[in-house]
């Protein structure tokens, strides 16, 4: 089996590769345990980045050093208007940044420069690969870095990390209302997908709300210390668990299958758990659902209908 490559990217520290309100963003949420969905500039487009890869921030100039990581959530590259020259056209990549750190949290260049002997610097263009060895030292530094950063601040969530004996392994969190962006580029179908799912998420719950439900998102860890887990919605009130989908294809309900049933696995109060999606599926889809006891909540009409009740576990 192929292994995940690695890859530095460059970050110049001006605001116009960076807004740096965008910034705080990712660093607030990041620090919550949370992914943030991004692309990034990644110079010609060589070394066949592929899903799952991994992404190595490094800032230049002022405060050098590596500020974020993040994986790939899409296979290769794709044009764009370059992020500082609107008439040009730069080469992209669809992550998902998992950290992203002040600069006075940063893991300075020179630590970076000692460790990777094998590496040769400096990395002048954005999406050079990081070859062997080189790229297992780098995760292990960064990892280090990150679990010294979350004792010196005590918090377990900082990049997905596992928690501490004693610390919460789930919380409710606030509905992703801030974590709705634009994108422009064509090709960003799944950014769009994603705006539609939130918008209609944010419709729903809504109307939990009209009924006096006490509604949140819900995050938890899991024993195998990966990232944190985000449910869409939560309704404490009902005991029920709400997955969005922007489709209702095949493809999405089986996905949000597995996700709902995953997530029930790890809340205490072992919630019913629903489908939301933005019209009602076809009935061999239906008899999966119900096979499983998982719920289905359909948009028609401005209003939400439900087509299968959600079967609580006992």
């Amino acid at each position: 089996m192929e292994m995940n490559k690695s890859f530095f990217v460059l970050w110049n520290g001006s605001d116009e590769g960076l807004d740096p309100s965008v910034r705080e963003e990712m660093i607030e949420e990041t620090a919550a345990g949370l992914t943030y969905p991004d692309f990034w500039s990644f110079g010609q487009g060589y070394g066949d980045p592929l899903v799952g890869d991994r992404l190595f921030m490094l800032r230049t100039g002022a405060n050098r050093g590596v500020v974020a990581a993040g994986e790939l959530i899409s296979d290769g590259i794709f044009p764009g208007e370059h992020w500082g020259d609107s008439g040009r056209e730069a080469k992209y990549v669809d992550v998902s940044w998992d950290v992203m750190l002040a600069d006075e949290d940063r893991l300075p260049v020179e630590e970076v420069q000692s460790a990777l002997t094998d590496f040769k610097f400096p990395v002048l263009n954005s999406g050079r690969l990081i070859k062997e060895p080189s790229a297992s030292v780098l995760a292990e530094l960064w990892a280090r870095h990150i679990e010294d950063l979350g004792r010196a601040t005590d918090n377990p969530w900082l990049g997905g990390r596992r928690s501490a004996p004693g610390q919460p392994s789930s919380r409710r969190i606030p509905l992703e209302e801030n974590r709705i962006k634009e994108y422009y580029v064509e090709s960003f179908s799944s950014y769009r997908a994603r705006r539609a799912e939130s918008e209609m998420m944010h419709r729903f719950a809504a109307t939990l709300v009209k009924r006096n439900s006490d509604v949140s998102s819900y995050q938890m860890k899991v024993d195998d210390g990966a990232r944190s887990l985000l449910a869409d919605i939560f309704d404490h009130t009902d005991n029920v668990l709400y997955e969005a989908k922007a489709s209702s294809s095949r493809e999405a309900v089986r996905m949000a299958l597995g996700q709902l049933l995953d997530y029930r696995r790890h809340i205490d109060s072992k919630p019913a758990v629903s489908m939301l999606l933005p019209d009602k599926p076809v009935d061999d889809l239906l008899a999966l659902l119900t096979e499983h006891g998982v719920g289905c909540m359909y948009e028609d009409s401005g209003r939400f209908v439900q087509e299968l009740a959600p079967v609580h576990q006992q």
